[in-house]
């Protein structure tokens, strides 16, 4: 093997970020797209045992079903983020056409390491977000991220409109997509179904606070899905964005209401490039390559996802030349330099900080005991504040996530140039001294006794060796006595659906999901949110509320510096650095297009192919 760092991304970082905001634009350039980092398990039925996915049916023929060609973009999006048009967007007609012929024939296995699998839910609403990293092998989405620019582009759907100022989406899919198993083909109802179980009351998404604004839908033909929100959500184009971790994918209705929940959890039906056709839960999954799929014709007939826990294990498989992609954490970005082993760089991946439980007054679970979340609200913050001044971040950087990170973070998202960013904003130092002082000022003593969760979420393997570090400088700059708790990111699930972890200290990195910082906190964040990895409080949620609802970019720049100034007062939580994502890859793997930011285990139908946007031909690489 060979050491090479490849850069997944074809601008600068600035110019990422400046492309990124698609506020309000139809066709191709709808929304800047959101993230779900926030992860849940289901409320509903207990995971299933292990057992093997259905064996294999022949797949459609390749001229079932004519493929639509995508439709070029109406509009271009406004330099500024202006607010959008009450009038519908136009749009060029769609047409027609076969699905494109493959110009190769699929070869060979692709074998990919990863974490976890999350919690192994192949319904829709029963999982939250990190399962996509196993999840988009089979599922699309009605949108998914152009690679070269982050641009929202048309997946399933080829074109689609916002009206009324995001009050109404409307969505106009292909006509070539099908389901696995000769089960016909992707219609509006399948949208409408999705969405449905996604706001469900026992819906586990992250994002179900989102469909749950959904006041309801028309689907006047297969082709067309119209989506009324009671209130205007502006950046719904980020929420079934397949470019991004999340699990907002669109299911066989028919299928799953004919075979049951039960049934189709271990069965699962799906319209990707390639199908499922072995699960043994926990271990691995098998797939195997769809024959003249309307996107693409993968360049490997088959595909296999291996849950490895340890980092130390997956490069070694690496190295071994027994699997062609892992995903790693920046932690060990030298052990696999000093192997010889390819790296792919994903800059601007997160932030990653320090979460610290308990800050959720409103719940059941709040435990006014805990010294960062005490009723005394200046006691508390002081806390808090000792806690970060007592952390070097430069050295977390370099010990924990292989000096590929920048601990310049001051709160999440808020960049240096952005227009929210103010300059009182400024990030916290290094001063064990001053920190002693500000917890003796707290009433403490010196410090106490608590525990910190080391969970490798998926994409973010790093975050344990972050917490180490962490930890270790409490311990000797501030005499805390800390129990590490390693933890499967599946099982800590319900803690941080349920707020069960109050005094807990969590390491955790938010994936830039998007230019504007409300939209991802809105989702692990909001007080009436389904999961919580931040913080809540009735302010922070009033003003994530507002921005949902503000169409005038102007106008949210201003909530947006408000809403700075009350986290930065405040002090939620401890933010240490932005951080880059990486994935190893194999002599096997000649290409591979991810999008912009994103550090999960992706595109993986794209392995060796040159990227092309859905409906356009997509060939096999040199």
């Amino acid at each position: 093997m060979r050491f090479r760092i490849i850069s997944n991304v074809k601008v600068i970082i600035p110019l990422i970020l400046a492309l990124s905001l698609a506020l309000i634009v139809a066709c191709g350039s709808a929304a800047d797209p959101e993230d779900t980092t926030s992860d849940a398990a289901p409320t509903s039925a207990p995971a299933p045992q292990a057992t093997s996915a259905p064996a294999a049916t022949a797949a459609p023929a390749a001229t079932s079903a004519p493929a639509a060609t995508q439709a070029p973009a109406a509009t271009t999006a406004p330099a500024s983020g202006s607010a959008p048009a009450a009038t519908p967007v136009p749009q060029t007609a769609a047409t027609t056409a076969p699905a494109p012929a493959a110009s190769h024939t699929p070869t060979g296995e692709l074998r990919v390491a990863m974490a976890t699998f999350g919690n192994e839910r192949w319904l829709p609403g029963a999982s939250a977000g990190a399962e996509a990293t196993a999840f988009h092998s089979i599922l699309e989405n009605l949108l998914t991220r152009d690679p070269n620019t982050g641009d929202n582009i048309g997946e399933l759907a080829e074109s689609w409109e916002i009206r009324d100022g995001g009050l109404v989406w409307e969505f106009r899919l292909r006509e070539g997509p099908q389901w696995h198993n000769d089960e016909g083909a992707v219609t509006s109802a399948d949208v409408q179904f999705s969405f449905e179980r996604y706001a469900a009351e026992d819906s586990a998404n992250a994002r179900a606070g989102v469909f749950r604004k959904i006041g309801g839908y028309e689907t006047p033909d297969p082709q067309t899905a119209i989506v009324n929100f009671n209130e205007p959500e502006i950046l719904f184009g980020g929420d079934l964005n397949s470019g991004i971790p999340g699990t907002q994918y669109i299911y066989p209705k028919d299928y799953i209401e004919r075979v049951g929940d039960e049934t189709a959890d271990v069965e699962p039906i799906a319209s990707g490039p390639y199908k499922l056709v072995n699960h043994d839960r926990g271990v691995r999954m098998d797939f195997e390559a769809v024959p003249g799929h309307w996107k693409l014709t993968p360049a490997f007939a088959n595909m296999s996802f291996l849950k490895t826990v340890e980092n130390s294990t997956r490069v070694a498989q690496l190295r071994a030349g027994t699997v062609d992609i892992i995903g790693i954490g920046v932690d060990f970005a030298n052990e696999l330099k000093a192997g010889g082993v390819e790296i792919k760089s994903v800059p601007g991946f997160a932030t990653v900080g320090i979460t610290l439980g308990g800050q959720w007054e409103d719940k059941e679970t709040y435990d006014p005991s805990v010294p960062w979340a005490q009723p005394d609200k200046d006691r508390a913050y002081k806390v808090r504040k000792a806690l970060a001044l007592a952390i070097d971040k430069e050295a977390v950087v370099d010990v924990a996530l292989g000096g590929l990170g920048r601990a310049n973070v001051s709160l999440p998202f808020y960049f240096q140039g952005e227009p929210w960013t103010l300059s009182e904003f400024e990030p916290i130092g290094y001063d064990p001294e001053e920190a002693k002082r500000l917890l003796a000022e707290a009433g403490h003593d010196g410090c106490w006794e608590f525990t910190i969760n080391l969970v490798p979420w998926p994409g973010r393997a790093f975050l344990p060796a972050v917490g180490e570090a962490v930890a270790t400088q409490w311990e000797a700059n501030l005499g805390c006595k800390i129990t590490r708790r390693p933890l499967d990111r599946a099982v800590f699930a319900t803690d941080f659906r349920e707020r069960t972890y109050p005094g807990v200290a969590v390491p955790y990195a938010m994936p830039f999901v998007g230019r504007e910082p409300w939209q991802l906190l809105r989702l692990n964040s909001h007080i009436d949110g389904p999961v919580m990895l931040a913080y809540e409080d009735r302010t922070f949620s009033d003003y994530l509320d507002q921005l949902g609802a503000e169409a005038d970019f102007d106008k949210r720049i201003t909530l947006l510096q408000e809403m700075g100034r009350h986290m930065y007062s405040s002090l939620p939580r401890i933010e240490l650095a932005e951080v880059f994502g990486i994935f190893g890859v194999g002599e096997a793997v000649k290409t591979w297009e991810t999008a912009p930011g994103n550090g999960f285990i992706h595109n993986t139908a794209y392995v060796n192919l040159n990227w092309a946007p859905p409906g356009q031909p997509v060939t096999l690489a040199e």
